[in-house]
């Protein structure tokens, strides 16, 4: 796009993480799923494209999370994110024909910053690192001496600091502050005012029924160790953690899904030996993994006799729908491989009938069971289940005016149809869809960004190496 505005114009195809020199004459991005990611070059002035395949970038990474063009050189910086063998890491890319390098060498993985995303400052020598680090609370902004990999902090407290951007003369820092509170709501499939069923100062997400509707589980944000699960007794009001977040040692618990008996969790488990699946006792205990034929595995949705887990999982550097025994070490059945770009991100449920289950892609909602496979709809809703009597699909989705609709979808033939508007905040974020057991209500997270732009001054600069981490 010109920067005086106009009409964009499609330069290259399923292109993420992109970054154009400061002269213009250079495209650099990143192609392919997560697993199997290169880098490539384009020329602006032909349209020529080259692969980059020096060094450790012969052969395809993990994933490219972010590339941004050194001030003043044709240096590129490139975070690579995590796999399940490596920690998140910062290359430089000379595109002179030198050979790529570690940007932060000597930067210690077991204290580095996760989840980080990073912008050069102007001396070209250092980089604005925004994530977190273990056992501080939230997300801030550090800088970091390209070369040795030392690096402090520049903030702290308990919002999240994000986005920096550095001035031309690098004396000033603005960045984003604040975070997205979310909370855990119920919304009446009748067309009732919604109902506040948890609100704290931390954020509650990713909610769903047990299967007597007289507990929720769902996973906290809590003080740096990342995310936890816990189950709450709607009656009565008090709730446990699942697990020793800290025993376990692992960056995030995501996604909790009880079993149709109530008497396990499964759930999603991130960090630092790849994203699996895991059952656990609604007791606790040592959690047991799904499958080990893959170490990207997202999503759960239990059969409605317990005995099988569906899910999306990557294998080969494709994505496809899978079923595995719910007890654990046994062996996966493909249902489905995805023809449409796939990724963790999307949604999986089964049908309380057994008989069918769907899942999102960027092709729309799929059907699948042994005997048939459809597409069902082009159109996917932000969050989506199946009703009671596993005839219609009910999603929520967003309206023009940044509200959010309630829809139903007709199983068999596709046909959508608006029930009205939730009552739900506008704007906000939603995410999960739980439906109650007596099937007239679900409960869902809403998250609502409370976020304000700072300039940071007078911070600290390069330091001498005793005062660095």
């Amino acid at each position: 796009m010109g920067a005086a505005g106009g009409v964009p114009q499609i330069v290259v195809n399923e292109a993420r993480g992109a970054a154009i020199s400061s002269d213009g004459k250079t495209l650099v991005y990143s192609k392919g799923n997560t697993g199997d990611v290169t880098i490539w070059l384009r020329s602006m002035a032909d349209g020529k494209e080259e692969r980059y395949s020096l060094g450790p970038f012969r052969a395809p990474v993990w994933v490219v999370s972010q590339i941004q063009f050194a001030p003043r050189r044709s240096t590129l910086g490139v975070f690579l994110g995590a796999s399940d063998a490596e920690r998140p890491d910062f290359w430089l890319l000379p595109l002179d024909g030198g050979q790529p390098q570690r940007g932060l060498a000597g930067w210690n993985a077991g204290r580095g910053i996760g989840g980080a995303a990073f912008r050069w400052m102007p001396d070209g020598r250092h980089v604005l690192l925004s994530g977190s680090t273990a056992g501080v609370a939230g997300n801030h902004l550090y800088m970091a001496e390209i070369g040795t990999g030392r690096f402090w902090p520049l903030t702290a407290g308990v919002s999240d600091d994000h986005s920096p951007a550095a001035s031309p003369d690098g004396g000033r820092i603005a960045f984003t502050s604040g975070r997205t509170d979310f909370d855990l709501v119920e919304v009446p499939l009748n067309g009732a005012p919604p109902r506040v069923l948890l609100s704290t100062s931390f954020s509650e997400e990713n909610p769903d029924w047990s299967p007597d509707g007289a507990q929720v589980a769902y996973t906290k944000d809590s003080a740096g160790w990342g995310e936890e699960i816990w189950i709450r007794r709607v009656q009565g009001g008090w709730d446990r953690p699942l697990l020793d977040h800290r025993r376990t040692a692992i960056v995030n618990h995501r996604r909790p899904r009880f079993s149709p008996d109530g008497q396990r969790i499964a759930f999603e488990l991130y960090g630092g030996l790849g994203h699996t699946i895991q059952i656990s006792t609604v007791a606790g205990g040592q959690p047991v993994r799904l499958e080990t034929e893959s170490n990207d595995q997202h999503t759960v949705a239990w059969s409605p006799d317990g005995n099988w887990i569906a899910y999306r999982r990557q294998v080969g550097g494709k994505w496809e729908v899978a079923k595995a025994p719910s007890g654990g070490g046994g062996k996966p059945m493909t249902l489905a491989v995805e023809e449409g770009l796939g990724g963790g991100g999307g949604n999986v449920v089964w049908a309380p009938s057994g008989d069918a289950i769907a899942f999102s892609d960027n092709l729309g909602i799929h059907l699948v069971s042994p005997d048939f496979s459809r597409l069902l709809t082009k159109t996917v809703p932000t969050v989506f289940g199946f009703s009671k009597d596993s005839r219609q699909i009910l999603g929520l989705r967003r309206t023009p005016g940044g509200g959010w609709k309630l829809v139903r979808i007709d199983v068999r033939t596709g046909e959508e149809r608006d029930v009205g508007d939730t009552g739900l905040p506008r704007p906000s974020q939603i995410t999960n869809f739980s439906l109650h057991p007596d099937g007239k209500r679900f409960v869902t997270a809403v998250g609502v960004a409370r976020e304000d732009i700072w300039i940071l001054e007078g911070f600290a600069g390069p330091r001498k190496w005793w005062q660095m981490f």
